[in-house]
């Protein structure tokens, strides 16, 4: 094992100069009442110097309803921006260009058909879709857990998720197919230990395995990235290694 920077499992980050290089990038997480106040939002923060978005979809969106939907009832733009369509996507992201910018969408459930919006718009605009920066969140086993917000049951819900991983990896090698969220197992009661053995050790094996089982080649670079933290890394490499034989 390694402690230098750059080196597995990474316990000093995950590039050998980290951010000697060049800064993380800082966003505001927003979504307004509708796509075009939401993009009045992003248009000023990236006139501010932002090079990176962070999108909160509404509760709808998040679980595949439309805005006209009965069960959309009251819930319509409270907590984040309604997406219904690709209309709604170009309404977001009008004048941005999405090449310049990166791109983060906190979504589980629908977020296979977000990104394929976003898709969309990339190709409507003639970019590239390899050329696009950004992250879906993609974590649904929190939503299991705790949140609540899944669609599907555990295992198609797995094979999509890990399917997304195999998309990216071939077509969008800039885009992260998944950022694992560990937060919300303490909002829902659980203690820093808890946490940090979901997010740093369990989830990226449950992740890794499915992979495996659905036929998708895993690639290690990303699992470990999923752990949090230099402890988090540690306590991954020993359930992480067996696996990596099989990469």
């Amino acid at each position: 094992m390694s402690n230098d920077p750059g080196k597995y499992p990474f316990t000093r980050g995950i590039y050998k100069n980290m951010y000697k290089d060049k800064l993380w990038t800082m966003r505001q997480y927003s979504g307004f009442t509708s796509a075009q106040e939401s993009n009045k939002r992003y248009q000023y923060l990236i006139s501010q110097g932002v090079t990176g978005l962070s999108v909160a979809f509404d509760l709808p969106t998040q679980i595949g309803y439309d805005s006209d939907h009965i069960m959309s009832e009251g819930e319509v733009g409270k907590v984040g921006v309604p997406i219904t369509s690709i209309h709604d996507m170009e309404k977001l992201f009008k004048d941005i260009n999405l090449k310049n910018i990166s791109t983060s969408m906190t979504i589980n459930s629908t977020a296979a058909i977000l990104l394929s919006m976003y898709i969309v718009l990339a190709e409507k605009n003639k970019i590239s879709i390899d050329k696009l920066n950004g992250t879906i969140q993609n974590d649904i086993l929190k939503e299991y857990l705790v949140r609540g917000t899944y669609i599907y049951p555990p295992n198609q819900s797995m094979r999509l998720i890990t399917d997304i991983f195999s998309f990216c990896e071939q077509h969008m090698p800039k885009w992260n197919p998944i950022s694992i969220s560990g937060y919300h197992m303490q909002e829902a009661g659980a203690n820093l230990d808890l946490e940090l053995i979901r997010a740093g050790e369990l989830t990226p094996v449950f992740f890794g395995s499915a992979m495996t089982d659905f036929g998708v080649k895993p690639f290690l670079d990303n699992f470990l990235d999923m752990a949090q933290g230099p402890v988090a890394r540690n306590t991954t490499q020993g359930p992480v290694d067996p696996l990596r034989e099989t990469f």
